[in-house]
Formats: C-alpha cells, structure tokens, sequence
C-alpha cells in the first residue's frame, strides 16, 4: 500500500479520490540536486513528496537563478500548472534527500477533470506557493534596500542598532500562519528572528 498519507495535500483528499489516483502513482527516491522539472519544459510528471525538500528556482536567460520556493510534505510539484498544460515557470530541484509520489501529469489533468476535489487542492496550494514567491520578492528587495542604504549611509564602525536596521525573514509568523491557513495545517511553532 502507498503511503499517501504522508503528504499532506493527498491526505486531505476524500478517499475516492485516493482510490482512483492510487494506481497511477509509483514512489520514487528524491535525490539531491536532482532536476525533477526544468523551466520552460512541458510538465510531463507529477511529485507528491513524501519527504526531503524541493527547492522551485527561477532562472533567467544568463544562467542566474532565485529560490522562488520550496516544496516539502505539504503539498506537490508542478500539480496546478499541469492541470492546464502549461509549460513549468521554475526549475525544480530536489535540495533534500527523501521520497515521493510520482503520477503523470495527463493523469492529474484527466481526474481533476472528474474529481473537484483534487483540482480545489492544487488551486489551494498553488496560492501558497504564489504566496511564497511574493514573500520572496519582499525580502530581496527590502534586503537589497537595506544592503543599499548602509552601504551609502553607515560606515562600518555603525551598527545595524545605531541605524535602526533590523534583519528579516522571509519564513516570517505572518507568511507562516498564512502558509498554514491555506494549507490547512497545523499553526507552526516559530520565533521571530530580529
């Protein structure tokens, strides 16, 4: 029997659902710096991991990249772009060794077709993971501001406390209690780094 209630999207499906995208699926081991999906490709798998970490990475035509988001247990790579067939905007890359599930990206498209309930699932966790992108978004470039302004303005004998500069995180307790409401999971025990 597949674990699938080891990934927290698949949990949260009515088990008709399961039952009908079980036979389809094939656990695969996720192994570091793997390239599950590359940006610009038509999305041909699926994953559900069950474990480890997939890092989402925007690359740009000189070869640049940024973490736009990761993927653990929660939920799914490449899920809603491939319910509409739509190439992959990111790179998907395994940064921490675990498992998944995988399913072909035609079998997602064709039971979401059938199954509400999977595609109100996608839908939900792709507005996380846009969440996670913005927040992503934010801190660069409130970083890039600070790094700016203590470059032009503060000497290196000032310190971020004489400036009023303060760090921040992108994993903030908003974005976090956000991720949760969304996801539907359980409120993360977190403190605020400053």
């Amino acid at each position: 029997m597949l674990p699938t209630s080891e990934n927290f999207l698949l949990a949260r499906l009515p088990e008709p659902v399961l039952t009908a995208l079980t036979p389809a699926f094939s656990e695969v081991d996720l192994r570091q710096r793997v390239i599950l999906q590359e940006a610009g490709r038509a999305i041909e798998q699926v994953y559900f991991p069950l474990s480890g970490m997939v890092s989402l990475v925007a690359v740009t035509l000189a070869g640049e990249s940024i973490e736009t988001g990761i993927v653990g247990r929660e939920g799914v790579v490449c899920g809603f772009l491939a319910t509409g067939g739509l190439p992959s905007f990111a790179q998907a890359i395994v940064q921490i060794e675990g498992r998944a599930l995988r399913i072909p990206a035609a079998t997602v498209r064709a039971m979401c077709d059938v199954h509400l309930s999977l595609r109100t699932e996608l839908d939900r966790y792709q507005a996380f993971v846009l969440m996670q992108a913005q927040q992503n978004v934010a801190w660069h470039a409130l970083h890039s501001l600070e790094a700016d302004f203590a470059a032009g303005c503060c000497s290196g004998a000032r310190s971020s406390k004489a400036t009023g500069l303060r760090s921040r995180r992108s994993s903030s307790p908003t974005c976090l209690a956000f991720a949760a409401q969304v996801c539907r999971l359980p409120p993360p025990n977190c403190r605020r780094m400053v």
